[in-house]
């Protein structure tokens, strides 16, 4: 049953509060709950230091949709009697360290929690108010991407909390060795499918590939390249694989592979979304405008990142394609998110730091009046 209802939450966070105080903090956002259930979302992208840099407008919908979820689950009294369900959520800017680092800190609750409810510290617990409030994390929601999930599943694996993912589509991740992982999204080989049926399409015979140097990058060219072996209709020329740390100067040496290679005109990239919008900024700078690029669903679905660019280096990806997941439209989510920004606007809002780095990114400073 519990499970059922964490895949419920999922599915709605991949579309896109009884609220009680709570611990805001710059990378966390936690309202308790009899149940609380643990987060790891991209609210920020990371540098080339690895460190958390641009705002994820994308993430904060994530953010948004788990609250969402988790207070229409409270208010149903049919789901939860007399059950409350908080939420612990962290961002983790698209490393693999700090998603380790947040990961740990929620194994090493559970042992606290564990402890404190062995009947050695009965005792303390009835002196102690604040230890009486500690509950564990009974599932993790997320991460974004397959390289991080890959690491997290591993820990809470060992750990026995199970891990459900709304965008981490790695092959690697439906290994039987990750059998407390689940995820509301299909594995990469589908999408390898669908790839190759648009390069057969198009009659396209010779095709590059640019990819994250981690198990959604490596696995999903993996897949293609088994596609290419059966249909013996397009062969995969070659295959570069970008870091997630120091990768600026991987870019500018990839993008000079693909222009000494002229003969290839279609180029496959299984990337995360700030680390191709990168990829198309020193592509322009060194004017290579003739290629047609094929985006796996990480770039498809970050289309925020791709207008980050300057209007001079757009025309790069003019006449590109893309793989997207099927999606719905949840009409009465978008209008608590629309209630959500305003109400950003207004007042102090329990998620008011990342609210005003997404109104700082989008637009120049607006006063609340004009919105009452």
């Amino acid at each position: 049953m519990f499970v059922n209802n964490c895949v419920l939450l999922s599915v709605v966070v991949s579309y896109g509060f009884q609220t009680s105080s709570g611990t805001t903090s710059k990378d966390r956002y936690h309202v308790p709950g009899d149940i609380t259930i643990g987060a790891l979302i991209t609210l920020h992208h990371s540098n080339d230091d690895g460190e958390c840099s641009d705002f994820s407008s994308a993430g904060l919908g994530h953010v948004e949709a788990m609250k969402f979820a988790i207070d229409t689950i409270n208010r149903n009294p049919h789901l939860l009697q007399n059950v409350t369900l908080g939420y612990d959520i962290r961002d983790y800017c698209t490393s693999t360290v700090k998603a380790m680092k947040h990961t740990y800190d929620f194994v090493r609750k559970n042992e606290l929690a564990s402890e404190f409810q062995n009947a050695r510290f009965v005792g303390a617990l009835k002196n102690n108010t604040e230890q009486k409030k500690r509950t564990p994390i009974t599932a993790v929601i997320g991460p974004t991407d397959s390289g991080a999930a890959i690491f997290v599943g591993s820990l809470l694996q060992v750990a026995e909390i199970p891990l459900i993912s709304y965008s981490a589509t790695s092959d690697e991740l439906s290994s039987p060795q990750y059998s407390y992982f689940f995820r509301t999204v299909p594995p990469d080989r589908k999408q390898a499918r669908a790839m190759a049926d648009v390069i057969d399409y198009f009659n396209w015979s010779y095709v590059a590939a640019v990819a994250m140097d981690d198990s959604y990058g490596r696995n999903g060219v993996r897949s293609l390249e088994t596609e290419a072996g059966k249909r013996q209709t397009f062969c995969l020329s070659f295959a570069d694989y970008i870091p997630r740390e120091k990768y600026i100067t991987k870019l500018e040496r990839t993008v000079e592979k693909l222009r000494s290679h002229s003969n290839v005109h279609v180029v496959v990239l299984w990337l995360l979304r700030g680390y191709g919008r990168r990829l198309f900024e020193e592509a322009a700078k060194q004017k290579m405008y003739d290629r047609t690029w094929i985006f796996s669903d990480s770039m498809t679905a970050g289309g925020e990142e791709l207008m980050k660019m300057k209007d001079e280096y757009k025309g790069v990806v003019h006449g590109s394609l893309g793989i997207e997941l099927r999606h719905f439209d949840v009409q009465y989510f978008q209008d608590f998110l629309i209630k959500e920004s305003i109400k950003s606007l207004q007042e102090e809002s329990a998620s008011a730091p990342w609210w005003k780095e997404f109104w700082k990114q989008k637009a120049p400073p607006v006063q609340p009046s004009n919105y009452r």
